[in-house]
């Protein structure tokens, strides 16, 4: 039977969407008319696995691509794994087909008309002998589904010698195609005459990431965490948290969550992408996804990731999923990792805002009756006095800090503030009035 994961599901949000690239230098590689791009990323438990759908593509290039990534093109090693994998990116392959710009030269391609480069070859530039097909990686050849008649070594000089798979919406067999790469005809190397003319992807095949992170959940307090396990830094681009059958706390979670608290969001920027931002919140799933950077991690560090769940039995736990999308050192291209292990512990949470002055994991209008309460104190002030900035004093600066987390809605909306709406506005307003006379008594004492 095939089926489509919530892992995948959330891997072509992240993804196709996002068009993550690879090369550090732009899009473009050899050709500059086709940059060769990152589609889709999924994965599959059967086989333990990563597979990485690129965009249209020669044999060659994807085979040096998939080299340089540490894998393989794709060795197909059974009817159910070609199913599942290429269920899984169908979705894109489609869409990809439907927006697909042919660039000057270029015949028209369509969704019907792309056909998926796998790792099978006979090519003796590839180590194979001419009619002995063999995988790139070295598998045994267990499973082929070649349609009628193929391989047949048409196509003229240099022949056929790279396995595609055609027919992807139904019976996905397969056939030889030619090399377009090696300059026939005399064509220069940027030329897109040199592509498969049916408008050829590949399926680039990983060997497993042991995942980096694991998410930690507080009985307690509810409150995660993610807790690095990789000797090196680990970039965090994007999680998610879900529960089949429901049960998670979405507004907690929004409250308390990276977006809320602004972690590693560039100042005075408010551009999409730039920042943290929430995909999704429901009781079923919490996702969170930085779409244009990433936190860093460092070893054996953790980052709070908020609280996602009311507090439970630690011998009874939600049955949560959790997966992410991360990068490091040894894993440069951020790949999402489904099924990542969770422990059920007590930790210590610490501050979330600076602002939060009352310790109650918001910012509302109870923090500002804190501040305005230690407003003054010159030395020794700590954070439950009203000093966000950990100076020491309680002033103006330690305000507006407070009312940046507060403008920015780091409080739960459905919580009742400790301060009415219009009375607290009197208050901002006559203290801003004091640190303005304030501030011209300090220039008279100056002057």
């Amino acid at each position: 039977m095939r089926t489509r994961t919530r892992a995948t599901s959330l891997l072509v949000l992240w993804a196709w969407t996002w068009h993550i690239v690879l090369t550090s230098s732009g899009e473009t590689r050899a050709n500059p008319f086709l940059p060769l791009r990152i589609l889709g990323q999924t994965s599959l438990p059967t086989t333990g696995n990563r597979y990485v759908l690129t965009s249209m593509t020669t044999w060659p290039d994807a085979h040096a691509l998939a080299l340089e990534m540490g894998g393989w093109l794709w060795a197909v090693n059974d009817a159910r794994e070609m199913n599942a994998v290429i269920d899984a990116f169908l979705p894109i392959i489609v869409d990809y087909g439907w927006n697909f710009v042919s660039p000057p030269g270029f015949g028209f391609v369509g969704p019907e008309d792309i056909d998926i480069y796998i790792g099978l070859t006979d090519s003796d530039l590839y180590g194979a002998v001419e009619g002995t097909w063999q995988w790139t990686n070295g598998d045994p050849v267990t499973f082929v589904n070649w349609a009628g008649g193929e391989p047949n070594n048409s196509g003229g000089a240099p022949g056929e010698d790279f396995a595609e798979i055609w027919s992807l919406r139904s019976s996905r067999t397969w056939n030889d195609d030619n090399d377009r790469d090696s300059g026939l005809d005399g064509l220069p190397p940027g030329s897109p005459a040199r592509l498969p003319g049916s408008g050829n992807v590949a399926i680039i095949e990983l060997p497993p990431i042991p995942p980096p992170l694991r998410l930690q959940i507080n009985p307690e307090t509810g409150y995660a965490r993610l807790l690095s396990i990789e000797p090196t830094v680990t970039n965090l681009h994007s999680y998610a948290v879900s529960v089949a059958e429901g049960g998670l706390s979405p507004g907690d979670w929004r409250a308390s969550n990276l977006a809320a608290r602004g972690v590693d969001a560039p100042s005075g920027s408010s551009s999409p992408g730039d920042r943290w931002e929430v995909v999704q919140a429901s009781d079923g799933l919490l996702f969170e996804a930085f779409l244009l950077g990433k936190s860093a991690i460092s070893p054996n560090g953790s980052v709070t990731l908020g609280k996602i769940l009311e507090p439970f039995q630690a011998s009874n736990p939600p049955a949560i999923r959790f997966e992410f999308a991360s990068s490091n050192a040894r894993n440069p291209s951020p790949f999402l990792i489904a099924d990542a292990p969770i422990d059920f512990v007590t930790f210590e949470t610490p501050p979330l805002f600076a602002a939060d002055f009352n310790g109650d994991d918001r910012v509302d209008g109870a923090d500002f009756v804190r501040w305005n309460a230690g407003f003054g104190r010159a030395v020794g002030a700590v954070r439950t006095q009203g000093d966000a900035n950990g100076d020491g004093a309680v002033d103006g600066r330690d305000l507006l800090a407070w009312q940046r987390a507060w403008n920015s809605g780091v409080f739960a909306a459905a919580s009742a503030t400790a301060v009415p709406e219009p009375l607290l506005s009197a208050w901002l307003c006559g203290a801003a009035c004091l640190l303005g006379m304030r501030r011209k008594n300090v220039v008279r004492r100056v002057g």
